[in-house]
């Protein structure tokens, strides 16, 4: 069973339209030639998608007779496809006659097998097999030919199709079109559902980009929701003479990702202190095979990487300290700042058991040097409203989101049919009712 959609209302019940010759037809075709065709709008948006079939009858002597159109009913094909349109208008031809000799012309290939196996189209196995229940007997002596679809002129001349198919599937093409529009919802309507489907796509986006935000960073969830923002570790003072002495002749590195924001650093001595993944080379970093950790200080850029590195016995200046400069460029560079070689990762506030490792390594030798803020799940996660502010976005902004994505279709559609008539003449004529 297909899966049912919230559907805006249809402006109309009845939307079968027919010649008034079409009753005149059968109860058996003797050389006719009928074209069927199916169309659909919207068909990007389930909620929206409106289906439209056509049959067009012609005599044996190519004169058109009679031709039937409208919209598929939603009893018929709830999910509204361009192909139910074709399946339909077989259907709606073969309620008319009980059969005969005739050519029937459909340029959907499914179609066409379909067309061509009635009895298998009609099994179990098939979606759309209560379309075609029945059929057998009324298309047992039809020829079914597959007619090439949206040709025009220039099809005609290379000998891809006759003159009178293109007239024919372009008259049953412009019908279908007019059935699907007969049952398109109210603009209002559109507007609000492409508007939020926009804001469904953009939801979307902001899911994977914390995604890849989280893979990149090697974050963890058992890290708190402040590791999730960005934000920059203050005042990077520019040195222009240390990076031109001494670090020019290394080889380039990958700079190491940007640290996250809100992150609690643990306070010692003054020291507002980070933790970075340290990594052989590049290819070890994008895997996350973690050689070691490096803490940092985020003002005075002492370090200490399993207790071999200096700067952080003594209390915080405060700033950068002199015999500090080289390790600023090289963290900042997402290096080691003793040896350059290993590339560094995201920082990330210490976790309690590398406190607890480090925690001896400083003056005093004891743990109450540490002075660690009180415990906290970190800044409150901001909601989704407020990092993607068009989630609250009214009905009306909505509709203005609807239009936009609207327009943006219709400036791609008149592209696309200024470069097909740049290419040479294509369009089939018009045909008139």
């Amino acid at each position: 069973m297909s899966e049912t959609y919230v559907r805006p209302p249809r402006p109309a019940d009845d939307y079968f339209q027919r010649s008034t010759s079409w009753h005149d037809l059968g109860p058996h075709l003797d050389g006719e030639h009928v074209f069927i065709d199916g169309s659909g709008f919207d068909q990007a948006y389930p909620n929206l998608r409106t289906a439209g079939f056509s049959v067009v009858v012609y005599d044996a002597d190519l004169r058109l007779v009679a031709e039937a159109w409208g919209a598929v009913p939603l009893s018929e094909a709830p999910e509204q496809l361009a192909r139910d349109g074709e399946d339909y208008g077989v259907k709606a031809l073969t309620d008319q006659i009980a059969g005969g000799k005739f050519s029937l012309y459909i340029d959907c290939m499914a179609t066409v097998r379909c067309a061509g196996a009635p009895e298998a189209a009609a099994s179990a196995a098939s979606q759309r097999a209560h379309i075609w229940a029945g059929r057998s007997e009324a298309l047992q002596q039809a020829a079914v030919i597959k007619v090439k679809a949206h040709l025009g002129q220039k099809a005609v001349r290379d000998g891809l199709i006759s003159q009178f198919e293109l007239d024919g599937n372009s008259r049953a093409d412009l019908k279908a079109k007019e059935g699907a529009t007969a049952a398109r919802a109210a603009m209002d309507d559109i507007l609000v559902i492409e508007g939020c489907h926009a804001l469904a796509r953009q939801a979307a986006q902001y899911a994977a980009a914390q995604e890849v935000h989280l893979s990149r960073a090697g974050l963890s969830d058992s890290m708190g929701v402040g590791a999730l923002k960005i934000i920059d570790l203050g005042h990077w003072p520019e040195d222009l003479g240390d990076e031109a002495h001494g670090e020019a002749h290394e080889t380039s590195v990958p700079a190491a990702p940007p640290p996250a924001e809100g992150l609690r650093p643990w306070r010692v001595r003054g020291h507002s202190l980070l933790a970075a993944p340290l990594f052989f080379d590049a290819r070890a970093r994008d895997e996350g095979r973690a050689s070691s950790v490096l803490l940092f200080c985020t003002s005075c850029f002492g370090y200490v990487a399993d207790k071999k590195g200096r700067g952080l016995q003594d209390k915080c200046p405060g700033g950068p300290i002199p015999s500090a400069k080289n390790n600023m460029t090289a963290i900042r560079r997402g290096r080691h700042p003793k040896s350059g070689k290993g590339l560094l990762g995201s920082p990330r506030a210490p976790t309690e058991p590398e406190e607890g490792f480090w925690s001896g390594h400083f003056s005093q030798g004891s743990v109450s040097g540490a002075q660690p803020e009180p415990p906290s799940d970190g800044p409150k996660r901001p909601s989704v409203r407020e990092v993607l502010p068009s989630f609250g976005l009214q009905l009306a902004q909505a509709q203005q989101m609807g239009s936009r994505a609207l327009a943006l279709r219709a400036e791609a559609l008149a592209s696309r049919q200024r470069a097909r008539a740049a290419r040479g003449p294509g369009s089939h004529p018009d045909l008139g009712s």
